[in-house]
């Protein structure tokens, strides 16, 4: 009895358990395919962090805040950018672009728009103001008038020729010749107070017809001239008068000023 089970456990064949043939290669083929893939996704992986910077906290020269953005190197905006606030820190701000650059506020009806382009800078509002460091308005400009806050204004102009139709301030000064002229009709100098007129060297008065009113008209100098007067004919005075050095200024009735040695004795033509 012994004798056959051992004949019968002899013939039985052994089971084993794997893979064996082409699936084991297969298998391996795959694993080192997989590998090589798992390889070459972390060395990109590697080469794109340190190529754009990629950090704990930040993307490159991008950090993102819970209130703020902050760019550390020059950004490029191909579409439209909202933003309530921009600013550079310690340094300049610089905004640059190929065709024209627009900052536009208000709504849709009623907005101020500033276009920067090649022609210069267009700005287009109600009222354009300009204010100092601490606030102050310098100038203000509206469709009717231009104010300037200031207590000296200097225009430089190569034409040196400044035209005003209308200018209203305190003082009119300047280093070389100063010329106020009307190309046409008059020119009127009018004043709340006082009319304060000076130079420091001559003072020339120029005109067909110069008329000065005025309650009171006082002539403060040492030495006053009236130059081109009318003069009566010193041969037709008196004998007595014609050696006579000096000519009295006689006043008609129409407020002609003309020169004689007696305004008593000798009639003159009033007549302008």
């Amino acid at each position: 009895m012994d004798d056959i089970q051992r004949d019968h456990v002899r013939t039985t064949k052994t089971m084993s358990v794997g893979i064996y043939g082409w699936r084991k290669r297969c298998l391996y083929c795959l694993l080192f395919v997989l590998t090589i893939v798992v390889l070459i996704n972390l060395c990109l992986t590697f080469w794109l962090s340190v190529a754009l910077g990629l950090h704990w906290g930040n993307i490159g020269p991008i950090t993102i805040f819970k209130s703020h953005v902050i760019f550390r190197s020059p950004v490029v905006f191909k579409d439209g950018f909202i933003a309530n606030k921009i600013s550079s820190g310690d340094q300049s701000l610089s905004i640059q672009s190929d065709k024209s650059v627009n900052i536009q506020s208000g709504s849709e009806n009623k907005n101020s728009k500033l276009t920067i382009d090649q022609n210069g800078i267009h700005a287009n509002c109600d009222q354009f103001q300009i204010n100092d460091r601490t606030g102050s308005k310098l100038v203000a400009i509206d469709s009717s008038q231009i104010q300037v806050y200031t207590d000296d204004l200097s225009i430089m102009s190569d034409k040196k020729r400044l035209e005003l139709p209308n200018l209203i301030t305190n003082s009119i000064s300047s280093d070389k010749n100063l010329s106020l002229s009307a190309d046409e009709g008059r020119l009127i100098l009018s004043s709340n107070s006082n009319i304060d007129i000076a130079a420091r060297q001559t003072l020339d008065f120029v005109g067909n017809d110069i008329t000065i009113k005025a309650h009171t008209i006082r002539l403060q100098n040492e030495h006053i001239y009236f130059e081109k007067l009318r003069f009566f004919d010193r041969a037709k005075g008196p004998i007595t008068a014609r050696s006579s050095q000096s000519y009295s200024v006689c006043i008609c009735e129409n407020g002609l000023v003309f020169a004689a040695v007696d305004c008593r004795q000798h009639a003159f033509d009033c007549r302008e």
